[in-house]
């Protein structure tokens, strides 16, 4: 619930309405009243946006309250980290550690493992579908083939029972 808070303080602070937040993030107005009302979280690409057009470091979002001026007083006094240097905390594995990222990444990572059994097994039913097509395809082929034999004898046995008929004539 503190990406909800701090995200709405934030905002606010910054004077931004939830649409004109919205529009800059690329995203309704709905969107972002769902992210400050705990209802949804953006995922981790949408998250670094937001960061950016907040220009305050990721690290706000996460486990921490920004609204209490005791427990952060220089960030919650509108002191909030600008330019890259957060990102580059961020980014450091071994300076800036945080579970809540690995959350994050972890809930991302869940979501993309299911989009590709998802696209595996979509892919596995058109390899099936293929292949019974294919044998069907063999089967109309192969039974086109007996068809065309068969047509070429019947006319080989009327050609020769013609030319039997002139010759007795």
């Amino acid at each position: 619930m503190f990406f909800a808070k701090n995200l709405k303080h934030i905002r606010k602070k910054l004077g931004y309405s939830q649409d004109v937040l919205g529009e800059k993030l690329g995203v309704s107005r709905t969107t972002i009243a769902n992210y400050e009302g705990g209802v949804s979280t953006p995922d981790y690409v949408t998250l670094i946006k937001l960061a950016k057009i907040l220009d305050v470091s990721l690290d706000v979002f996460l486990p921490k309250d920004i609204t209490d001026e005791e427990s952060v007083s220089s960030t919650a006094k509108g002191n909030l980290p600008k330019g890259d240097a957060p990102f580059k905390e961020v980014f450091d594995p071994v300076s800036a550690y945080d579970p809540a990222i690995d959350k994050l990444l972890s809930h991302e990572k869940d979501k993309t493992i299911d989009a590709l059994k998802d696209n595996i097994k979509n892919l596995k039913t058109a390899v099936d579908n293929f292949r019974k097509n294919e044998e069907h395809f063999f089967e109309l082929i192969t039974s086109l083939q007996r068809e065309s034999e068969e047509l070429r004898n019947q006319l080989h046995v009327q050609s020769d029972n013609a030319k039997g008929k002139s010759k007795k004539k």
